[in-house]
């Protein structure tokens, strides 16, 4: 082990970090984990910050795209060790729509006339799957250690907070628990579906924020047609907010690129793909727009999420 390495632990070794990493990882000791994938559950508005702050090491999760030859090029020797990250979505042009405005109201008379959601029971099960790359660094950007994970998150979550979280890396289960009442964030959306009601709700200082609130929503609980469509009529409102074009989601399926950007502190993007004929949300991803310190080069995906399946369950052991 070279001294600069042992230096770098010694000082890492010193501090004390937060300790959110899933089982099965490692990653140094005091290595700080960041990952949406975890995080997801303890904080209602989950974030994969890329800001590094000056310390003496941090892990920072990045979006990764299976299959597609994602490599970590690492080095404790170079100033500009870059992670390569996934080839940013593409849009096709469309004579459909102009404006979000439009495709946000288009989408949301298609939600309306959608079936209920599948099942009956108490809790909402969602199944989503996640790309990250984990880097772990040092304050001058020199990869420490890297890795890509590959996650499926699948979890059932009654109004009071009780229910079950599984969590699988590849063919691996890293994590299924089960939560007494109070344990995941309940108290859903239910009520009045208004676009009005749903800005009191939903609305923030910048149509940006407003988004992200929305996705958050759409992380935790299961969206029925008619709060799908109110949520879309809702958007339909919001100043600055870019139609980006038709786009083809992580997993192959076709939908509606909506996304919003924000220019406070590090400049990123938020990209919503919604499926073109239900209005369901497909596919969040966040583009980093300046590096903030990573070794990356931007812009670039640093994190994303498609939703695969939802619906409700009588117990905790059922898929809808």
């Amino acid at each position: 082990m070279s001294r600069q390495v042992k230096n770098a632990l010694r000082r890492m070794e010193a501090q004390r970090f937060p300790d959110h990493r899933p089982p099965g990882t490692d990653l140094p000791i005091g290595t700080r984990w960041y990952s949406d994938a975890y995080d997801e559950m303890e904080s209602p508005s989950p974030r994969v910050p890329w800001l590094l702050k000056r310390r003496a090491i941090l892990a920072v999760g990045l979006a990764a795209l299976v299959g597609a030859g994602v490599l970590l090029v690492p080095s404790l020797n170079s100033e500009s060790a870059y992670a390569a990250t996934p080839p940013m979505l593409t849009y096709e042009s469309t004579m459909k729509y102009r404006t979000a405005q439009e495709a946000f109201l288009d989408l949301a008379l298609r939600a309306q006339i959608q079936p209920p959601a599948t099942g009956s029971g108490p809790y909402h099960y969602l199944q989503k799957r996640g790309w990250y790359l984990n880097v772990a660094a040092d304050t001058e950007n020199r990869v420490l250690h890297s890795g890509i994970e590959i996650m499926e998150r699948e979890q059932w979550i009654a109004n009071d907070g009780s229910g079950r979280l599984k969590v699988t890396t590849g063919t691996k289960i890293n994590r299924d628990e089960q939560f007494s009442a109070g344990g995941l964030p309940g108290d859903f959306i239910a009520g009045e579906t208004t676009p009005e009601s749903l800005r009191k709700t939903f609305e923030r200082s910048t149509s940006f924020d407003t988004l992200r609130a929305v996705t958050d929503l759409w992380l935790k609980q299961v969206v029925p047609p008619t709060l799908q469509s109110g949520l879309l009529n809702m958007l339909a409102t919001q100043p600055d907010l870019k139609f980006m074009g038709n786009a083809t989601d992580r997993i192959g399926r076709r939908g509606v690129a909506i996304g919003a950007e924000k220019r406070d502190r590090v400049a990123e993007r938020l990209i919503l793909v919604f499926d073109a004929n239900t209005g369901a949300l497909l596919d969040s991803e966040n583009i980093a727009l300046e590096r903030g310190g990573l070794p990356i080069e931007v812009p670039a995906t640093v994190n994303y999420t498609v939703w695969i399946g939802s619906g409700y369950t009588t117990t905790t052991a059922q898929r809808p």
